[in-house]
C-alpha cells in the first residue's frame, strides 16, 4: 500500500508523474485472507511440525534441489528481501535502480525549478549494521557467497548515481555502523525498524548536513501585527 500511494514515474513517460489511486478495499481483502491462511488449522500443524521445518531447512542446503525459477521458492524470497546486497545485481534489480534514477532526476529537476536543493540521505536496514543479525540471513541464504553485506551494494549503487547526477547525499551507513558496534541498539527487535535512538542520530546527521551547507531557511523577524498576535 505504501509503495501504490506514492507518486512514481512512468518509466513509458518519464517525464510524466503517475500517482495510483490506493484500493483499500483491495488491500483489506487481502489481508483478511492472509490472515485466515495462516489461521487455518493446517497452517498451524505445518508451522508447528518440527519435521516439516527441518525438510525445508535441509531443502534449502541442497544446491539445485530448489529451482529459482519457482515463484515463491526460498530462493525468489531471498532474491526479493536481500538482492540489493547481492555480490552480483540481479538484473530485476538493475531495471529497479534505472526508474530509481530517473525518478531522483526528475525530481533534482523539479527541485531546481523551484529554487530549492535536492538532499537524499541513505536508511540503513539491521543487516547493514549488524554483524550476528546478518549472520542470521547468511545462514538462511540458498548460497552464502550471493551477498555482499560489508560491501552493502546497494548503498554504494546510490552513491553513485548522485555522485554522477551532484545530488547532496548524507551517508548514514558509517554513522550507523560505528554505533551500532559500541553495543548502542539502533533498531527494534520486533520488526526490525529504527528506534527512537536510531531516528535520533539520523536526524541529527541530516540536520548538521543541512546547517553546513547552509540550507536551512533563516527564520523571518516577526512582523509587529505577529507580535500582536501571538499567544504568550
Amino acid at each position: 500500500m505504501k509503495i501504490e500511494s506514492r507518486p512514481f514515474l512512468d518509466p513509458q513517460h518519464p517525464t510524466e508523474w503517475k500517482i495510483t489511486r490506493v484500493d483499500f478495499d483491495g488491500a483489506q481483502r487481502r489481508y483478511a485472507a492472509a490472515n485466515a491462511r495462516r489461521d487455518s488449522f493446517l497452517q498451524q500443524v505445518m508451522g508447528r511440525s518440527r519435521l516439516v521445518q527441518l525438510s525445508n531447512k535441509a531443502a534449502n542446503r541442497i544446491p539445485g534441489m530448489i529451482s529459482t525459477s519457482l515463484s515463491g521458492s526460498p530462493n525468489t524470497r531471498f532474491l526479493g528481501q536481500h538482492g540489493v546486497n547481492f555480490c552480483i545485481e540481479p538484473p530485476s534489480y538493475t531495471r529497479a535502480w534505472e526508474t530509481t534514477t530517473q525518478i531522483l532526476t526528475r525530481l533534482q529537476q523539479d527541485t531546481k525549478a523551484i529554487g530549492s536543493t535536492l538532499v537524499v540521505f541513505s536508511v540503513p536496514a539491521l543487516q547493514d549494521v549488524d554483524g550476528p543479525y546478518r549472520k542470521k540471513i547468511e545462514a538462511k541464504a540458498p548460497d552464502p557467497d550471493t551477498v555482499c553485506f560489508d560491501q552493502a551494494p546497494g548503498h554504494q549503487r546510490l552513491q553513485d548515481i548522485l555522485r554522477a547526477r551532484k545530488i547532496q547525499y548524507v551517508d548514514l551507513l558509517p554513522v550507523f555502523r560505528a554505533i551500532t558496534q559500541s553495543g548502542t541498539r539502533l533498531f527494534w527487535e520486533s520488526d526490525r525498524h529504527w528506534n527512537p535512538e536510531g531516528h535520533n542520530i539520523a536526524a541529527e546527521h541530516v540536520l548538521s548536513h543541512l546547517v553546513t551547507e547552509k540550507l536551512l531557511i533563516p527564520e523571518q523577524p516577526a512582523t509587529d501585527l505577529e507580535d500582536a498576535t501571538r499567544l504568550p
